[in-house]
């Protein structure tokens, strides 16, 4: 009696799954969205932003033959964290390393907004002295250090559960509007035109096809399921 009783219920469990109506696309994407604001609801902002730079190591190692990402321990990180934990945001310096040399810098944000998780990267700047460099990477990785490096980031941002990654327009920065010259035979035009290929080729490169302004400042921007 006992085993007929067990019988009974899963058959009747089994019966109950076959009728119920397969999950739409729209519903499926609903039950996501909802599970990633949960997520990032409960997420210790703290734990986020102190793990970051380990993820950020261990992945540029992955992507990058004999070079690596790092964010410097200048105590910038702890100050960080100690004024911007009830914001749940701060920004951040990370530099690309190619072998002992220091090809470029990005300037990125880490925050929370409208219960979303996002990596801003608001500028990145090559360093003019390292251009034999640019080419020995570009070699060894078959992508240049621009397309390295942010797409490192976007990398670091989706496995780290962040929702969505935004790239500034340097047309919208004030380092487009008042550039700084720096080599010999340049003008702020040449320099202007030089800064808009190297965002937007960048863009293209790392498949942002989304854009938002916020405020004064244009971003483009790539989202996680």
């Amino acid at each position: 009696m006992k085993a007929n009783n067990t019988t009974k219920r899963k058959f009747t469990k089994r019966r109950l799954e076959g009728l119920r109506p397969p999950e739409t696309p729209a519903e499926g994407r609903a039950r996501m969205v909802l599970a990633r604001k949960t997520l990032v609801q409960r997420k210790s902002f703290r734990k986020i932003l102190t793990s970051f730079p380990n993820k950020l190591l261990s992945v540029s190692s992955t992507n990058i033959k004999n070079g690596l990402i790092k964010i410097l321990t200048d105590g910038s990180l702890d100050k960080a964290i100690r004024s911007d934990f009830e914001s749940r945001r701060a920004m951040l310096n990370c530099h690309l390393f190619f072998g002992e040399t220091t090809l470029a810098h990005a300037r990125i944000g880490i925050g929370v907004s409208n219960g979303r998780m996002e990596l801003v990267i608001e500028q990145i700047q090559g360093h003019t002295t390292a251009l034999r460099e640019y080419r020995y990477f570009k070699e060894a990785n078959l992508k240049s250090w621009n397309v390295a490096l942010v797409q490192t980031l976007i990398d670091t941002a989706y496995e780290s559960g962040f929702d969505r990654v935004l790239f500034r327009d340097i047309e919208t920065s004030f380092d487009y509007k008042a550039p700084h010259v720096i080599r010999e035979g340049e003008t702020i035009k040449s320099t202007k035109i030089k800064m808009r290929a190297l965002y937007r080729d960048t863009k293209a490169a790392c498949d942002f096809t989304k854009d938002e302004w916020i405020g004064p400042a244009h971003y483009w921007m790539r989202e996680f399921p």
